[in-house]
């Protein structure tokens, strides 16, 4: 905590004014590289600044959490999986899994991508194709309405509804594998 304490004082603009340029420190801390359970003052200063979990240690909910802020802010943050590769999804997920791995195979990424792209359905829809978010985001993997023409028509599935299960999943392992975002689309990753 120390020299996140030292990291403000930096920031003063003036000796006889302090200011700190929140917006600056703010998106520093959001930007900085951490380690995957890294506990160090620097993770004690993210998760009091996003008001998580104060254990110190950089593990999954700061990871969400971290994601999601940093997200809403377009600052990019290293991505980490922290999905079994033997994990079991609710059966509304599960019953994707052939098509998840169709899509997976399709556009060439590993199988170990599998539970991840399972474990991101799970979080997003809990399975559901009819599921909505007042955001816009629809369908299995929550895919953006504002996005989704031009995105299935990358994809090879121009015309298709964000709530056809097998266009939301190919259209999304089209962004995993040909987007430069890959997985950044999604916070639970």
């Amino acid at each position: 905590m120390i020299s996140c304490f030292i990291y403000l004082c930096a920031l003063v603009a003036t000796p006889s004014e302090p200011y700190i340029q929140w917006d600056v420190l703010e998106e520093t801390t959001l930007s900085t590289e951490y380690e995957w359970l890294e506990e160090s003052p620097r993770v004690k200063w993210l998760q009091w600044w996003m008001g998580v979990d104060q254990d110190g240690v950089y593990g999954r909910i700061t990871h969400k959490h971290h994601r999601q802020w940093a997200m809403e802010r377009n600052i990019r943050v290293r991505l980490y999986s922290t999905v079994s590769p033997n994990a079991t999804f609710r059966p509304e997920v599960e019953r994707y899994r052939g098509l998840v791995t169709e899509a997976v195979t399709y556009y060439g990424g590993r199988t170990s991508d599998i539970n991840r792209f399972l474990h991101i359905m799970e979080c997003e829809s809990g399975g559901d194709p009819d599921a909505y978010n007042p955001s816009g985001a629809s369908g299995l993997m929550q895919q953006m309405s504002t996005w989704w023409e031009s995105r299935a028509r990358a994809a090879g599935f121009e015309g298709a509804s964000p709530f056809d299960p097998r266009a939301n999943i190919f259209v999304s392992g089209y962004l995993i594998y040909r987007s430069p975002n890959s997985w950044h689309h999604w916070v639970c990753s």
